[in-house]
Order: structure tokens, then sequence, then C-alpha cells
């Protein structure tokens, strides 16, 4: 299949990475405004069909206006020179904008500096087996652009989106996708089992009172009375 007949699909390509790694809280900065003005894949391109906080930015005027009449947030600015501080981003999508600066060092250390920790990244780019510029596009040599991405983020995926041959020479279009590493996690530290609650002391047995014992008579004694209190009721 030739690159004319392949392209709507790698666009589809394009907006399915960016949902794949997008995010509703995240802080997104996507290059270039070619899918936006044209509306590719589809109307709003790829950045009014993801979550997050989308900022784009264009180095051409007229698809910088076509993208804010779409309602985006789009600027004119250079990927080698990025008007952001740094750490502003946690995700940067770079879908063949890369390849139409001649060096891609500068534009990859801006995309580092603008990434915060734990950020990640994904570029698509054009590669040979060395640098070529053919038909307005830079094709970077595969291995060194290779090397440097790894050294800036690391490699999670790196997946051939279409091949074939130029000029006698095999050209490939690459995603390379990787992070920015997040701050070290805290240690927690172990629980500390749980201490027996103290039991209740036992109550202290406390001797019970002793029961007085009824005091028995002699039976001279009760005789005795009984003839005294017999007498009394005599004289009353």
């Amino acid at each position: 299949m030739n690159l004319a007949k392949a392209y709507p699909g790698i666009l589809d390509e394009y907006l399915q990475i960016a949902r794949d790694m997008a995010r509703e809280d995240a802080d997104i900065l996507k290059t270039d405004c070619f899918n936006e003005a044209t509306g590719r894949p589809m109307a709003g391109g790829i950045a009014g069909n993801i979550p997050g906080n989308v900022r784009l930015v264009e180095i051409r005027a007229d698809y910088v206006k076509a993208a804010k009449r779409a309602g985006l947030d789009a600027q004119l600015a250079d990927i080698r020179r990025l008007p952001f501080e740094n750490g502003a981003f946690d995700l940067v999508l770079d879908f063949s904008t890369i390849d139409h600066v001649r060096d891609w060092r500068p534009a990859l250390a801006e995309y580092q500096r603008v990434m915060r920790p734990g950020a990640r990244i994904a570029v698509v780019v054009w590669t040979m087996e060395a640098l070529e510029h053919m038909r307005g596009q830079f094709y970077f040599p595969e291995a060194g652009f290779r090397r440097d991405f790894r050294g800036r983020f690391g490699i999670k995926e790196e997946r051939i989106l279409y091949q074939d041959r130029l000029a006698q020479r095999r050209r490939r279009l690459i995603v390379f996708t990787g992070s920015i590493p997040g701050p070290a996690p805290k240690k927690e530290k172990p629980e500390e089992p749980a201490k027996p609650e103290p039991k209740p002391a036992p109550a202290e047995d406390k001797p019970k009172p002793a029961t007085p014992k009824p005091t028995r008579r002699s039976p001279a004694k009760s005789a005795a009375k009984k003839k005294t209190q017999t007498r009394t009721r005599k004289k009353g």
C-alpha cells in the first residue's frame, strides 16, 4: 500500500495513541495544528477529540487561526523554543512535527524541559538509515534518534506505523513512547502490631461482714423472765 492510501489509517493511529495516553485531568502539549486546521481524521482534529487540557503550538499563523476558530487553545511557537515554564505538562504529543526541523535534539530537549516528573511522551517520526531531506521532509537516522530518545525518556513502546522505499532507501514511520521518571515513592513505615488492650485488674475480694449469730438463752433464764413478766401483769 502506498502512503497516500495508508494515510487515513495513519491518522486514525495518531488519534488512538492520543486517546490511550490522555486523561481528563492532564495538561497536554500537542505540537502543530495540521490535524486541527484540516479536520483530520475528524472535526476538531486530535486535540478536539481527546480528554484533558490541550494546548497547541504551530509555526503557521493560518493553522493557528483555524484551530482557534475550532475553539482550541493554539499559539505561534517553535518546538525548539517552547513558550512554557519548566514542568508544565503531563503529556507531550508530537505526530511527525519534529521531522520538519533538521536537528531533533533541541526539540527533544525542550519536550523534556516542559514535562513534569511522571509525564509521558509520544513522538512519531520518519526515519531512514542516514539523515535525508526530500520533498520538504527530514528523515532522521533511525539508530541515532532511537538512542537520543531512549537517553531522555526511555522507550516504553517502539512501533512501526508505515514503511516502504523512497529513492531506493527504506523509510519508516515509527512511534516512540516514553516518560520522565516520577518522584521516588515515599517509603511507608511498617505497621506496628497492634498492642493488646490491657485487661481490667481483677476486683479485690472484700471480706463479707460476719453475720451475727443469734444469742441463745438458757432454759432457766427464759423461765425466770416469763415469771417476772407474769407478776408485772398481775400488779397492773
